[in-house]
């Protein structure tokens, strides 16, 4: 089983800027404002993200985005409604926690909340929901190189799109093995 003195240093190792409220608890700040809520409470931990808040009266439009963005695009966690608000979460097994399953959940809901902003934020715009113009990025160089291969991309089928999304996996997992 892991502790927290392991999450504490898969952040360290990392590189990332972080802080930790209270214990078992940690913030990620990203570049341009996203905050990761890392939370471990054995037998799991979590990872979450609020995007913005979702007016009751959402266009339905919105919703149908977020299922075809969880089946076709997202690396690691999902999208959903979190007391009004439009989060992402994921959430990964304590006991067998690796320093590299750490980060790819890490990465992928920076980069989800980062390369998916602009579309989302049309419809929150629409319902009133306050947006941050600014998109947050991915924190580390992985999630990075992931972020420019998915914003050049052009919009493609949903296989094709599977099909990017694992092969920016595979390397973003190379070069976390190159980095160790």
């Amino acid at each position: 089983m892991k502790t927290n003195s392991d999450i504490e240093r898969y952040l360290l190792d990392m590189g990332v800027n972080y802080e930790s409220p209270r214990e078992g608890i940690w913030v990620v700040h990203d570049d341009n404002g996203a905050n990761l809520v890392v939370m471990h409470a054995p037998p799991v931990t979590v990872f979450r993200v609020k995007l913005a808040p979702v007016a009751n009266d959402t266009n339905p439009e919105l919703y149908r985005n977020l299922l075809q963005l969880n089946a076709t695009q997202m690396v690691a966690g999902a999208y959903g409604i979190e007391d009004n608000d439009l989060v992402i979460t994921d959430t990964l097994q304590s006991e067998n926690l690796d320093r590299n399953e750490f980060r790819e959940s890490v990465d992928g809901c920076l980069l989800a909340a980062g390369s998916h902003f602009s579309l989302l934020a049309k419809y929150l715009r629409q319902n009133g929901a306050i947006v941050d113009p600014a998109r947050p990025r991915a924190a580390s160089r992985g999630a990075k190189k992931a972020a420019k291969v998915l914003t050049r991309a052009k919009p493609v089928k949903a296989v094709r799109a599977k099909k990017t999304v694992r092969r920016v996996a595979k390397k973003s997992a190379k070069a976390a093995k190159k980095a160790r």
